[in-house]
């Protein structure tokens, strides 16, 4: 029995779930209800409900683990709460601790094992709500782009969005929803869509008096206006999140306005302005005490490009070092970065009259791109390349420019907008 013919005229799918969270007391008259509708005694239903307890009482100890970073201890509450869901014999609150697990593991960063746990919800049909299901498909995206599978997360943020668009805006779990799904945008080189998800997120995060993630909303609107060449409108936005953010002391806040600024000066080249920006985002990063070197490598890369096209080349080359200093420290994605520092370093290369060099840097970035499927940048590489040989009248020039065009077709067949002809 699914889930909407199970409360068909007894309560909402919304309410179940709260029911079977522990978050709000079955009413009598619901418990003789679903009683009846399923075949069975009152009294078996309340057996069940002190095993629902048991689960509930140890997710809340897991939830507290968490508070405490104690993962090992939150994963070992978690595991004892799926297994007494099994005796259950609850297909919804099985699923529910699964994805549960699953959110420990983004965590820990504990990817491959994710990945696995994942493939649990997917083998069979589950009931989980559209907004749950927009954050299982979130949360292994973001673990197929740590193990290198960039079009397999792509393809997994398409399935984002297509949740997504079924989520209630009355539900109570649409803010982050929505939130997610502009952040599956970004990735999905959409946005106007990252924009308008990012504005409904805002929204929805207002109404519930969640002012913090409103301003994640609104940092996440802003980046869309940014990537849609908009620079005025996104520069607003960072300046006053900047100084709302400066005020209360939030330098992960800060910080992040601060790079998103430097980028724009980048941008529109302006690049003493770029500096002083990922300078001082740099300078908040430091002062957070939780740091993950994720957010300390971003400003570190687009410093040595600033570096590099103000001819500082030995300052680049500095910059880069540092990144690659902290590459055992990353969090995953590393190829990404090592990709990055050779497109860096081809451009101090190119800037310097060294032709080979910069080929053989992006060659370099190129082969990481393809190994990893990271289809969009491999397009734009393989363009550069192109570009670059074709000025020197070699021939290999068209091989690049054919390679280009399928990198970019298999970009949009992972992200669902193409089929290729041959299939």
């Amino acid at each position: 029995m699914r889930q909407s013919e199970l409360c068909e005229g007894i309560c909402s799918i919304s309410q179940l779930s709260k029911i079977e969270t522990g978050k709000t007391q079955i009413k009598p008259d619901e418990l003789q209800a679903f009683a009846k509708r399923l075949g069975v005694t009152v009294k078996d239903l309340e057996s069940d409900s002190a095993l629902h307890a048991e689960i509930q009482t140890l997710t809340e100890y897991a939830k507290q683990a968490i508070q405490l970073a104690r993962f090992d201890t939150a994963l070992s509450l978690c595991k004892q709460a799926i297994a007494k869901s099994l005796v259950l014999q609850d297909r919804t609150v099985y699923a529910k601790m699964v994805l549960f697990e699953i959110y420990l593991r983004i965590r820990s960063e504990s990817w491959e094992a994710l990945i696995e746990s994942s493939k649990i919800l997917l083998q069979e049909e589950y009931e989980l709500e559209t907004a749950e299901w927009v954050m299982f498909y979130y949360c292994t995206a973001q673990a197929y782009q740590h193990t290198g599978e960039y079009s397999k997360m792509l393809e997994y943020l398409v399935q984002v969005l297509k949740y997504m668009e079924r989520t209630p805006l009355d539900d109570e779990e649409a803010a982050r929803a929505y939130n997610v799904g502009s952040n599956a945008c970004f990735f999905l080189r959409r946005p106007r869509d990252l924009y308008r998800y990012a504005k409904i997120s805002e929204k929805l995060f207002l109404e519930m008096g969640s002012f913090h993630w409103a301003s994640v909303a609104l940092n996440n609107s802003a980046h869309g206006l940014l990537l849609m060449g908009r620079y005025e409108e996104s520069s607003e936005i960072y300046e006053a999140s900047y100084q709302k953010t400066l005020a209360n002391m939030i330098n992960m806040s800060c910080g992040t306005s601060s790079h998103n600024l430097g980028c724009i000066a980048l941008l529109t080249n302006n690049l003493s302005q770029a500096r002083l920006y990922f300078e001082r985002a740099l300078h908040h990063y430091g002062l957070e005490k939780t740091l993950n070197m994720f957010v300390q490598a971003e400003p570190s890369l687009e410093l040595a490009t600033v570096s590099v096209r103000e001819h500082k080349f030995a300052e680049g080359e500095r910059w880069l070092q540092d990144v690659e200093a902290m590459l055992p420290d990353l969090p995953g994605a590393k190829y990404l970065y090592q990709a990055r520092i050779a497109r860096t370093r081809a451009e101090s290369c190119g800037l310097q009259g060294q032709s080979e060099e910069q080929l053989a840097h992006l060659r370099h970035a190129l082969d990481i791109y393809e190994r990893h499927t990271v289809w969009y940048e491999a397009y734009e590489v393989a363009t550069e390349l192109a570009e670059l040989l074709e000025a020197h009248r070699e021939a290999t020039a068209l091989d690049y420019y054919r390679s280009a065009i399928q990198y970019h077709d298999s970009f949009e067949v992972a992200c669902g907008r193409k089929i290729l002809e041959h299939q």
